[in-house]
C-alpha cells in the first residue's frame, strides 16, 4: 500500500481554528443536555449484551465517561473501565498496558470485547484492534485523530515542549496503516471540534469505517445527547 503517496488527502490538515476553541465552552450545554434530555425509547440491548471497555481521552480518566457508562449499562451491557488509569498521553506505554488488560480479559471470558474510546483513547482502541482482531469485536471512537498523533490537535505544543518530534509521531501513525485494520470502526466526529481537527478523524484507508458527523464540542462528546442516542444502535 503506497501510504505516503496517499497522504495528499490530508494535505490541508492543521490544528483546529482558534475560533473553534471558544466552541469548547459549550461543553456545559453538552453536559446538561446529555443528562436532562435522555431518550427513553432507545432500542433495548438486553437480548444481545456486549462486553465493553471504555477508554478516556488525553488528560482524563474514565470517570469523565460516567454518563456514557451509565446509559450503556442501563441497556444491559457489561461496561468496565479500561484498567490502565489516567491517560497521560504516552501512547506506547498505555497501548502496551492496555494490550495486557484485554488479553487477560479475553483469556478469562473467551468473549470478544467492544472498545469505546474518546479522543486519544479512541486511537489506542483502534491500534489495539489492529493488533488483536481476534479479541476486539468493534471499535467506536469519538473525536479521535487517526493520523498525525497530536500534530493536528490542541495538544501539539504540549508534546513539542516535551521534546517529542511531531514529524516522527506522524510518520509512525502512517506506518501503522501498513497493517490493515480488520475490525469494524464507527467514528463520531464534529466539524465544531475545537481540540482535534475534524479532518484528522476521517479514515481514508481502512476498509470498514462508518463516519458519523455530530454537533458537539470535543470535550462534550462523552455527554453528547446526539452521540448517546446513536451509539447503542452501532454496538
Amino acid at each position: 500500500m503506497d501510504l505516503y503517496g496517499k497522504t495528499r488527502v490530508y494535505d490541508d490538515l492543521s490544528e483546529p481554528d482558534h475560533k473553534l476553541k471558544f466552541r469548547e465552552l459549550s461543553v456545559i450545554a453538552d453536559f446538561f443536555g446529555g443528562i436532562f434530555s435522555r431518550n427513553y425509547f432507545k432500542a433495548s440491548a438486553k437480548t444481545n449484551p456486549k462486553d465493553i471497555l471504555i477508554l478516556p481521552g488525553f488528560g482524563t480518566n474514565t470517570r469523565y465517561m460516567f454518563l456514557l457508562k451509565y446509559e450503556l449499562e442501563s441497556l444491559g451491557h457489561n461496561v468496565e473501565d479500561w484498567g490502565v488509569g489516567f491517560n497521560h498521553g504516552d501512547v506506547p506505554v498505555l497501548a502496551e498496558q492496555f494490550a495486557e488488560v484485554i488479553q487477560k480479559r479475553f483469556q478469562e471470558s473467551q468473549k470478544k470485547i467492544t472498545l469505546v474510546g474518546w479522543s486519544l483513547g479512541g486511537y489506542i482502541a483502534r491500534e489495539t484492534a489492529r493488533d488483536f482482531p481476534e479479541i476486539v469485536e468493534k471499535v467506536i471512537t469519538m473525536g479521535t485523530p487517526v493520523i498525525g498523533g497530536p500534530r493536528y490537535t490542541a495538544a501539539a505544543k504540549f508534546y513539542e515542549r516535551k521534546g517529542e518530534s511531531l514529524d516522527e509521531i506522524e510518520k509512525a501513525t502512517i506506518e501503522r496503516f501498513e497493517k490493515p485494520l480488520e475490525v469494524p470502526i464507527v467514528a463520531f466526529y464534529a466539524k465544531t471540534d475545537g481540540v482535534v481537527s475534524w479532518q484528522a478523524c476521517i479514515d481514508h484507508w481502512s476498509k470498514d469505517v462508518e463516519h458519523i458527523e455530530v454537533q458537539s464540542s470535543h470535550l462534550g462528546m462523552g455527554f453528547s445527547r446526539e452521540i448517546l442516542d446513536i451509539l447503542p444502535y452501532k454496538l
